[in-house]
């Protein structure tokens, strides 16, 4: 209902007639014309200057008004203090895709270089209303431009570990400070061993980056870093908060974490153990394992504990910090036991020498004594098989069969549970010392054992004697010891199973980079049938919804396509989290996939910057693909110039791959650093850096297309041409220098003098091709100099380079392939297809005889493509060495394959390459 003014309100949900049952619950009501500060950034500047603030403003827009505001129009800006003092400017202003969310720059500035405190105000007024819930305000200090400040640092938080690299950015550090005088302070702990990189000069020193390895906490908390420089008096907050927060327990994937998963209790085993989320380590005295196992009576200790010598470790991503929390794989040597048990089921505890109270388990890895009975093999009416434990329905009866190795003698008795059960079948052969057992499991229709999806252990005994006494139960077999039993056996265990409930029958890959996009094809038993996909979800860490597919439905089973979404992975270099899947009129009948997906942690790639180059007059246009980018905003700074978003238009912003374009301003010719940023974080370490060349705008361009290459004897009379922009206007002449390299077309050195036609400040050079005395690469040099002898006193030459090769024009060539590169698969109605595409791959001078059947493609050294057609093009007899060459085209068909590859390519006709 309509809650004027908004505010909090109390809600009641009751039973009609009996308002004494019930349950209340708090609301909160938003006024929706009141406007709330989202966010300012950044919250200082430079005295003496100006500075560009993005503020944020929600419920600031038209919502329900029939005008749509504009920057001339409404939106008012001002500080609290006089105009003489501090100004405030609108740059720039837009509504978000809510149509209530406004997002602005606002340039901040003081003429004066001395310290100032500001509050801004924002108002948002229209002529039929008042401004009074419109306006939103922050505040903002002007800093002294000589002082020391950290302008900001990263990480923003960590694991109470610490132990991680910090970097922190500091604009005029006094010149006389070293490294040795800097502390800096994280709360409770100081970091002094620090390393200062110097930058370039500032008016109150140098600017500088520290960087530091981060102190540990002994709780979670939030502190409030300072950077500390008693030598000079200094004490700097960093501007901003610094979390410490509660690291994961370390885990043993119960699946894939050991292998292998039993040993003898007689000889050594090297075990390997996959630890997820392990402390920092340094050498293997770090890390301390345990085999721990239920003690016989007389013990009183409860449990027996042996520590294995640990041989070695590695960490599964080698460029993760060494004191960093991380995933790490652990060689043990298992110790030889001297137990009088025929069985032990051991735990294996796994923790770090400094914290011991973290720790990573394993239950049920198997000690076996290779002479005692053993239960080693099982099987059901259903099909499972297993060594000594397996699945059994709950919904019904199950047959079961089991065989004992190293048997002395035949089984007289079959226990599970409290209860003995006739055997339908048993056998002893006495030679190959096997007993066989065969006896039918009642199902748990009573829902007494199965306490969760993945089933509970119910445990059993075969006995080979009768006398096992009163106080023998199964619940031993459990413990991995049963002293109390006299007689000799084998220990087995059932898993009742929802045999009802959805299980996964087969899915892809489960791991992929933590901006999300990865396919997984998933296949589901039991599933109850949705008609649409809506009627499902797929949730990845009990939080993050999946974009997912529907690919068919039915009571046998359900087929989807899913793509995994980003998660925050903190510090981590790999986080494991679970991943549900639920039908929403269901919930009782979901499904894990089982160990989870694995999040890789990801680093943005720059793949491509087009153009590279650009005039010093600005205005070129610089298209920019990033690979696994943070999706959202995009911000520049072009060689430390933030440009504004008017200069900045996104093409595409996807989790795998971003395409945004920016115009260059005015600048000073050089190479200049551009930083692309995710404007939610524009300090985290997603931003990414590239160089561009700024060209002086006064400097001759070749434009395309460029003659790259020519046969080294070209046919007489043949030419070129060459185009040539920023001709200067007064009169010229040209030549055009090819010189051959030291490890090319060694010794060539040829000139020849172009005609020149000028239009539109574009010259059009042509030429005749050079001859050289041999083949290879050269460097192509383009000389333009005034005829006047006065112009040519005050300017110098305009000189322009590009490499150059010489090809035997006679010579079988590979000249081009198109397409160049291939897609692996691609997405047709939200299902994936493979791609077979065609490849034409062009050659000179291939032999005109050859027919398709001659013709082999080897793509990466062994994979063979499938040839479908070869063209030839006649263009002249091969009897002179100034035949430009034949042409040919081998069609051939791209192979399937499911993951990125660049192969090099051989095409062999006639049993020859």
């Amino acid at each position: 209902p309509t809650f004027t003014g908004g505010g909090e309100a109390e809600v009641m949900v009751f039973v009609t007639g009996r308002e004494h049952v019930n349950q209340t619950f708090p609301f909160t009501v938003l006024d929706n014309r009141k406007s709330q500060l989202s966010y300012a950034f950044p919250p200082d500047g430079k005295a003496g200057g100006t500075t560009r603030v993005e503020v944020e403003i929600s419920r600031f827009g038209t919502l329900s008004d029939a005008i749509t505001p504009t920057t001339a129009d409404f939106v008012v800006v001002h500080t609290d203090r006089p105009a003489t003092e501090a100004t405030a400017t609108l740059a720039g202003f837009r509504l978000l895709a809510d149509g209530s969310t406004a997002v602005m720059d606002i340039d901040l500035s003081r003429a004066q270089s001395s310290v100032l405190s500001a509050t801004v105000t924002v108002k948002l007024c229209f002529v039929t209303q008042t401004c009074d819930k419109r306006t939103a305000t922050f505040p903002f200090t002007f800093r002294d431009p000589t002082s020391a400040h950290v302008l900001y640092f990263n990480p923003a938080q960590t694991f109470t570990d610490g132990l991680v690299p910090m970097v922190v950015f500091v604009e005029n550090l006094p010149s006389a400070c070293n490294a040795s005088d800097i502390v800096v302070n994280m709360g409770a702990a100081n970091s002094s061993s620090v390393t200062l990189i110097r930058g370039s000069a500032s008016p109150g020193g140098t600017d500088a980056t520290i960087e530091l390895v981060i102190p540990g906490a002994a709780a979670p908390s939030t502190v409030s870093p300072r950077l500390l420089i008693p030598k000079a008096g200094l004490s700097l907050p960093f501007g901003g908060s610094f979390a410490y927060i509660q690291p994961p327990d370390p885990i043993i994937s119960p699946s894939t974490g050991v292998q292998p998963k039993a040993a003898s209790l007689l000889t050594e085993t090297f075990i390997q153990l996959e630890v997820q989320s392990f402390a920092g380590v340094i050498a293997t005295s770090d890390i301390v394992v345990e085999f721990r196992w239920p003690c016989p009576a007389p013990c009183t200790a409860g449990v027996t504990a042996v520590r294995p010598v640990v041989q070695s470790y590695r960490r599964m991503d080698e460029s993760a910090y060494p004191t960093a929390i991380q995933d790490v794989v652990v060689t043990i040597k298992t110790p030889i036991l001297s137990l009088s048990l025929e069985s032990s089921a051991v735990q294996i505890v796994v923790f770090h020498a400094q914290q011991p109270l973290r720790q990573a388990t394993y239950d049920n890895f198997g000690m076996r004594d290779p002479t005692s009975p053993t239960v080693s093999g099982m099987a059901t009416d259903e099909g499972f098989v297993g060594t000594s434990s397996i699945k059994v329905r709950a919904s019904a009866s199950t047959e079961v069969s089991a065989l004992v190795t190293n048997a002395k003698s035949a089984i007289v008795d079959l226990v599970v549970g409290d209860v003995s059960y006739d055997m339908s079948a048993s056998l002893f052969d006495p030679t190959a010392r096997q007993a066989y057992a065969v006896w039918t499991q009642p199902g748990d229709t009573e829902g007494l054992l199965t306490v969760s999806p993945s089933g509970a252990f119910v445990y059993g005994q075969t006995r080979y004697e009768s006398n096992c006494g009163a106080s023998c139960t199964t619940a031993c077999c459990g413990e991995g010891a049963c002293p109390l039993c006299a007689c000799s056996h084998s220990c087995f265990a059932l898993q009742y199973y929802d045999d009802l409930q959805p299980f996964i029958t087969f899915n892809t890959a489960l791991e992929g980079p933590e901006i999300g996009g990865t396919q997984i094809l998933v296949t589901v038993a039991r599933l109850p049938q949705v008609d649409e996909v809506r009627e499902l979800s797929v949730i990845f860490d009990g939080q993050h919804y999946a974009e997912t597919f529907l690919v068919s439905s039915s009571d046998e089973e359900t087929k989807l396509q899913v793509y995994s979404p980003a998660v925050d992975m903190g510090s981590l270099p790999t986080r494991s989290v679970p991943v549900e899947i639920v039908v929403t009129a269901r919930p009782d009948r979901n499904v894990f996939l089982e160990g989870g997906f694995m999040y890789r942690a990801v680093d943005p790639v720059v793949s491509n910057v087009a153009p590279t180059t650009g005039k010093s007059t600005g205005g070129v246009p610089v298209t920019v693909t990033i690979r696994y980018f943070p999706v959202g905003a995009i911000g520049f700074e072009f060689d430390s110039v933030r440009l504004s978003d008017d200069n900045v238009t996104v093409a595409e912003n996807t989790v795998q791959r971003t395409i945004v374009t920016f115009r260059t301003p005015a600048t000073l010719p050089g190479i200049k650093t551009v930083r692309v940023f995710p404007k939610s974080n524009p300090f985290s370490d997603k931003a990414k850096f590239f160089d561009f060349v700024v060209e002086d705008a006064s400097q001759i361009a070749l434009r395309p297309f460029i003659p790259v290459e020519s046969m080294h004897q070209p046919p007489a009379g043949s030419t070129d041409r060459l185009f040539v922009s920023n001709y200067p206007a007064y009169a010229t002449e040209a030549t055009i220098n090819w010189r051959g390299t030291a490890t090319g077309a060694a010794g060539v050195d040829v000139t020849v003098t172009p005609t020149i036609s000028v239009s539109g400040g574009v010259a059009t050079m042509q030429y005749l091709r050079p001859t050289a005395a041999s083949v290879g690469a050269a460097v192509a040099t383009l000389t333009v100099r005034p005829t006047d002898p006065a112009i040519r006193s005050v300017v110098s030459d305009k000189v322009v380079q590009w490499a150059y090769t010489f090809y035997d024009g006679r010579a079988i060539r590979f000249t081009s392939a198109s397409p160049s590169s291939l897609p692996t698969s691609a997405s047709l109605y939200g299902r994936a297809v493979s791609l077979n595409p065609l490849v034409r791959a062009r050659i000179q001078n291939f032999p005109q005889e050859t027919a398709v059947s001659q013709v082999t493609v080897y793509l990466g050294g062994t994979r063979e493509a499938k040839v479908v057609g070869v063209e030839h093009t006649l263009t002249c007899p091969m009897v002179t060495v100034s035949c430009p060459g034949n042409r040919s085209v081998v069609v051939f068909e791209s192979p399937n394959i499911d993951s990125p590859i660049e192969w090099q390519g051989e095409i062999a006709a006639g049993g020859g390459p």
